[in-house]
């Protein structure tokens, strides 16, 4: 009977302490694996985040149009494209070179440095640094490259277009296509444009017709050429405008808004034949805004061939006008508020070359109406001052 009585010893004390101990141990053991594997899965993150914003800041750098300007500002390069080797903390600078068009808290660039050295040839160096949050400990470094100083894109105004199928036409004057762009009678000739005011001056703010063309955004600094012949019958005259920074908005004229007419905005070179002037005006609504920017009589150019007595407006004329940033008297990475400085060289034949410089210090892309870098123009306006009679204007190839 005893021997089928049942086994009722439990576990000692020392079995219970030992199995205590054991399970503390694996226990342990298994926690420090996962904290390790959970500290090594953070700073593999870590890393991988900081690789990814170095591989970005240079992406960013690279981008930036102005980022070799912006250098040329703070002093790491010089008016010869010579770089000084130069690290850049200054949350304020990289937020400049990289976020101009401040999207981005200025926080994020706080943990990053760039180093800028010569590069190869015409490049500058740049070297990437991001740090851990807070410390000196480095998570990720890359380096590329950035050119010194990149070839301004010239546009031709003889691409211009002068139909709805090769581009956009602002045309206002009761005109067809038809009777503003005439076929050209000659090879030589790539653009023939006709005014002829069918509504009067001043009673509907009929100004001409424009032709223009859309520029890029990361395109900031560039030529406009044009080789051109401007004749008028007009008794009181006319003349022709070439848009530099412009944008296009809907007419605010209720007579207007029916149509697919929109108004410029923006600065415009104005070839006035009626007061014998060059002058630089800023449009708003298609309309010249009042006082105009800068004027310069024929008299006042500067020739450094002939002089004003030489000038003829129904010559054949080269024109050039360089549009560029105005860095000398500070710098504002933003393209939406920068001031500008318009170049102005005409050359007709080998007997005269004269320019004119538009340099006030009101000059600036903040004041353009509606201005927008992903929606800029440039473009060409063709005027009369007469009702019946017209001005007309051929581009050469």
């Amino acid at each position: 009977m005893n021997k089928l009585r049942k086994n009722e010893n439990g576990f000692t004390l020392i079995e219970i302490l030992a199995s205590i101990v054991i399970l503390t141990i694996i226990l342990t053991v298994f926690l420090k694996f996962f904290v390790q594997a959970m500290t090594f899965a953070t700073k593999n993150e870590e890393m991988l985040e900081g690789t990814n914003d170095a591989r970005q800041v240079l992406s960013l750098l690279q981008e930036n149009y102005r980022a070799v300007d912006l250098l040329k500002s703070y002093g790491i390069v010089d008016s010869s494209y010579k770089v000084k080797k130069t690290t850049v903390t200054n949350t304020t600078q990289l937020k400049q070179l990289l976020d101009p068009w401040n999207q981005t808290p200025s926080a994020k660039f706080e943990n990053m440095t760039i180093a800028f050295s010569e590069g190869d040839k015409d490049l500058i160096q740049a070297d990437i640094n991001v740090f851990e949050k807070g410390t000196t400990k480095v998570l990720s470094k890359t380096y590329g490259f950035i050119p010194k100083n990149a070839v301004p894109v010239t546009f031709y105004l003889r691409n211009l277009p002068t139909s709805s199928s090769t581009g956009e036409l602002n045309i206002w004057t009761g005109n067809s296509v038809e009777e503003i762009f005439i076929q050209p009678a000659s090879y030589d000739v790539m653009v023939h444009m006709k005014n002829s005011y069918r509504i009067p001056y001043g009673i509907h703010w009929a100004e001409g017709d424009l032709t223009y063309l859309k520029v890029k955004h990361d395109i900031d600094q560039y030529n406009i050429n044009a080789t051109l012949q401007f004749t008028t019958s007009a008794t009181f005259g006319g003349g022709y405008g070439i848009l530099l920074d412009g944008s296009l908005t809907k007419p605010i004229e209720a007579i207007k808004q029916s149509t697919p007419y929109k108004s410029e905005n923006g600065y415009m070179v104005l070839f006035d034949q009626t007061k014998n002037e060059i002058r630089l005006s800023l449009r708003k609504n298609g309309h010249t805004q009042i006082p105009q920017v800068q004027t310069f009589p024929i008299s006042s150019l500067t020739y450094t061939k002939g002089n004003s007595s030489m000038w003829k407006w129904d010559a054949i004329t080269k024109i050039e006008i360089q549009v560029a940033n105005a860095y000398s008297k500070g710098f504002d990475s933003n393209p939406l508020t920068t001031r500008r400085v318009y170049s102005v060289f005409v050359n007709q034949g080998d007997t005269l070359s004269a320019s004119a410089v538009f340099n006030q210090a009101s000059i600036n892309t903040n004041m353009i109406h509606e201005y927008d870098t992903y929606s800029k123009y440039i473009g060409l306006r063709l005027w009369s001052n007469n009702q019946f009679e017209h001005s007309s204007i051929k581009i050469f190839r």
